[in-house]
């Protein structure tokens, strides 16, 4: 090969922002409706709060940080400049509310800030304090995730997570029937509604991250990714059931609660064992498969080690890249050349280069090997040393699975003695 292909570009993939899947979207749509119909309802018909939000009603400043985070889900990866400022300023907004919230329960009136919302004759009532955290993670959490520092991102995520496992506490509390009186003074005036969403936009903000944990686990393809999916269900809802029948057996006053701990615990451990137990022994076929190609592999790349050897004794070898530049040659390849490896790499073919052919022969060859078809002739190349040998060349041109041309390897045989005896003959 002579010189490399003038219109020859190699194409490199493009990385894309985690999507919004349609089930994202309808999410954020719910959450900006609910959210609303409450801010709505403070003003025109408190009626109709009970009757959303059952026993506990929602507050105004709860549903106007859900409100804030599902606009801020929809314009995440928006580029506009004034919807970063917007973004910016909701997540801010986000913070002071929770910020706020919190101070105000420790009796400094300054910081009531539900007054600043709620017309006037209405008293409000507070931000719940697990609430109040949420509002201050998911701000910073919304601020944190996009920052190219690992360390900020990192604690954003937990925030986050944090939110999740909040409203998880709350949701599971609803789901097991745990009475309000029974719940700390955290989580009592905390809505199911509210805690869903919040749980809801947690989750939904951890998978706008592409390289998030839970995208990882949600959406890889590698074994880990598909266990944990597998697996997830079950660790989630069979607990909850079983706890769920256990509470209402105690509260019916069919068991005892000491007996109800003691049925929980022999019922989760057996089940979660045995489910575990069959995950396992797939595992195992499937790294019993692994280690049997894995010993397969071994052998054949023993086999063709052995072939390279032999081959190159006795052939020339050289590849380049898309470009022509050489990324290998082979000993045979320095040795008739009288060039160093370190004196090849990095050239193209020019480096011996004889003149004895013209422009035409090398224009074709790239013709049919740029075209992606094998080329096979002579070529008459000069050593380092000024002395000529002739090789019997063939070039082939190596594709990626898109079917573009990546480099190209050619394979010589020295053919000197046989030109020099037909040079004779003639």
């Amino acid at each position: 090969m002579d010189s490399a292909p003038e219109n020859f570009n190699p194409e490199n993939d493009n990385l894309r922002h985690f999507p919004n899947s349609i089930l994202g979207n309808i999410i954020i749509g719910l959450s900006v409706i609910f959210s609303l119909a409450i801010l709505i309802n403070w003003y025109v018909d408190l009626s109709l709060l009970k009757f959303i939000t059952g026993s506990t009603q929602m507050k105004f400043n709860t549903s106007f940080v859900i409100l804030i985070a599902s606009i801020n889900l929809y314009i995440y990866h928006k580029k506009d400049k004034n919807l970063k400022i917007i973004f910016k300023l909701l997540s801010i907004s986000s913070i002071i509310i929770g910020v706020s919230t919190l101070i105000s329960y420790f009796g400094f009136p300054l910081f009531e800030i539900d007054n600043l919302f709620v017309p006037n004759g209405i008293t409000p009532e507070k931000m719940s304090p697990a609430y109040a955290v949420c509002a201050i993670s998911i701000g910073f959490g919304f601020l944190g995730l996009k920052s190219k520092n690992i360390l900020v991102s990192n604690i954003s995520r937990d925030l986050i997570m944090l939110v999740s496992l909040i409203s998880s506490v709350v949701i599971i509390s609803y789901v097991l029937l745990i009475p309000i009186q029974d719940k700390t003074i955290v989580f009592q005036t905390m809505s199911l509604l509210n805690s869903i969403l919040f749980f809801l936009i947690s989750l939904l903000l951890l998978f706008k991250k592409q390289n998030s944990l839970f995208t990882i686990m949600f959406k890889g393809t590698f074994l880990g990714s598909k266990i944990f999916r597998k697996t997830f269900p079950i660790i989630i809802i069979f607990p909850i059931v079983v706890a769920n029948l256990l509470l209402l057996a105690i509260k019916e006053e069919w068991i005892h609660i000491d007996l109800g701990i003691v049925a929980y615990t022999v019922v989760l451990i057996p089940f979660l064992v045995m489910y575990f137990s069959r995950i396992a022994l797939k595992l195992n076929e499937t790294d019993k498969t692994r280690q049997t190609l894995e010993e397969a592999l071994i052998h054949e790349n023993l086999n063709l080690t052995h072939f390279n050897k032999a081959l190159d004794v006795f052939t020339i070898i050289g590849i380049t890249d898309a470009n022509g530049i050489i990324t290998y040659v082979n000993d045979s390849f320095c040795e008739i050349s009288k060039y160093s490896k370190e004196e090849i790499l990095g050239k193209t073919h020019k480096i011996i280069k004889s003149d004895y052919h013209d422009t035409d022969f090398f224009k074709n060859m790239w013709l049919k090997i740029k075209a992606g078809e094998v080329w096979v002739g002579e070529i008459k190349n000069r050593a380092k040393d000024g002395s000529y040998y002739w090789v019997d060349t063939t070039i082939i041109p190596f594709k990626n699975e898109e079917n573009i041309i990546t480099g190209f390897m050619s394979v010589r045989q020295v053919i000197t003695k046989r030109k020099e005896k037909e040079v004779l003959m003639k």
